[in-house]
């Protein structure tokens, strides 16, 4: 099973090698790079595990949202707040952290996000990951007392943050 399919993550500069920032690829007066990483952010209300909703993002037009930087965090950081409000289902405070695009499934130690990019900018807490083979996923913990970013198993049923660009630079938009 790839995780970083680049059928599905075609927007990728990685995975395609027509990919050229500063060109109109689709004819559509926007260059690619602006296409490419601009990204609208929500939160699915709806409760999967990490592998269910990488599913339901794609299936929605998007991805598991990804971290590249500072910025992106602070807006990921305020969209996974949002999960505090959603109704429990156990009475569990676990049940108010968020899933996000990044994974070590592949290579243990070696977290990837979901659109085959390494992690440039992390928000992990201290000692964290810290769940080897067993915790492969990663997870917005919802809890003021930690740093939030930890690695989790994979069948935790969470809400989570889905990325979404505006504009596709294959597309004509």
């Amino acid at each position: 099973f790839n995780y970083y399919d680049p059928d599905v993550y075609s927007f990728n500069a990685l995975n395609n090698p027509d990919w050229e920032p500063h060109a109109d690829a689709d004819g559509d007066g926007l260059s690619n790079i602006f296409e490419w990483t601009n990204s609208v952010f929500s939160l699915v209300t709806d409760r999967h595990s990490w592998l269910s909703a990488r599913t339901d993002a794609i299936s929605r037009g998007g991805h598991l949202a990804t971290v590249s930087h500072y910025s992106d965090w602070e807006i990921v950081k305020a969209v996974a707040a949002e999960a505090l409000s959603v109704p429990k289902i156990q009475g569990s405070v676990g049940e108010d952290d968020v899933w996000i695009g990044g994974s070590d499934v592949d290579l243990e130690g070696t977290w990837r996000w979901v659109i085959n990019e390494p992690l440039s900018f992390t928000a992990f807490r201290p000692s964290i990951p810290n769940g080897g083979a067993a915790e492969n996923f990663l997870q917005i913990a919802n809890q003021e007392q930690y740093e939030p970013w930890d690695d989790a198993n994979e069948w935790w049923e969470l809400t989570y943050v889905l990325e979404q660009n505006d504009s596709n630079w294959l597309i004509y938009d």
